[in-house]
């Protein structure tokens, strides 16, 4: 009979996993021949070895290594001897299952917009930030002039949520400017989608120009 079924994580996020499933023979006689341990997720089988024999009273250790490539709920069932190979006094305990919440964490700044202005005018810098993942999300956004981080913020985000986030902006020189609006989140699966930039112009403030009108 299986007595541990449990996961391991072997990689930063959840995408590497090891089963870790250990079997007793708690019967009064040697399992001589050899049977099969399969694991199964959600019906598909994901790994099948093959034990050449287990005395009775004495357990082995299985270890699968497992990818899961779908987020969500995983329906894991370890299944022993699934070919009754052995004839057991109980064919009833051969079997154990577990339920594994796959997250996805991927957040993504969809847009940015700023308008052209002119130097010391200060603006407003819009960006839309969506969390695509399964998981609620507390991220951090950042606001950055030509590749240097000028502020800060944060939104809270439940899952498929996307919010407006708003920086004031001042620049000090005039030229074009590269603005870049950046979501971050611990273990986020997708780093493609995290930041926008836009190129405003600035220009310099205008002049006064005074004129003769008349002279009376």
């Amino acid at each position: 009979i299986p007595t541990l079924f449990c996961l391991k994580r072997t990689g930063p996020f959840e995408s590497s996993l090891i089963a870790i499933i250990r079997i007793k023979n708690t019967g009064d006689n040697n399992a001589t021949n050899q049977f099969n341990v399969v694991l199964i997720d959600n019906c598909n089988t994901l790994c099948n070895e093959t034990i050449t024999s287990l005395n009775s009273g004495q357990n082995t250790t299985v270890l699968f290594n497992w990818t899961p490539t779908i987020e969500g709920a995983h329906n894991l069932v370890v299944m022993v001897d699934s070919s009754n190979n052995i004839n057991e006094s109980d064919e009833n305990n051969n079997n154990a299952t577990m339920t594994v919440f796959v997250k996805k964490h991927d957040i993504s700044v969809e847009s940015i917009s700023a308008k052209n202005t002119v130097v010391n005018e200060t603006i407003n810098i819009t960006a839309i930030v969506k969390n695509n993942g399964n998981v609620n999300e507390s991220a951090n956004i950042s606001l950055y002039e030509n590749n240097k981080e000028i502020s800060k913020s944060s939104l809270n985000l439940t899952t498929g949520e996307n919010k407006t986030v708003t920086f004031t902006y001042t620049p000090k020189n005039i030229g074009n400017i590269t603005l870049k609006v950046k979501a971050t989140i611990p273990n986020d699966n997708n780093l493609s989608n995290n930041e926008k930039e836009t190129v405003i112009t600035v220009s310099a403030q205008p002049k006064p120009d005074l004129i003769v009108q008349n002279i009376i």
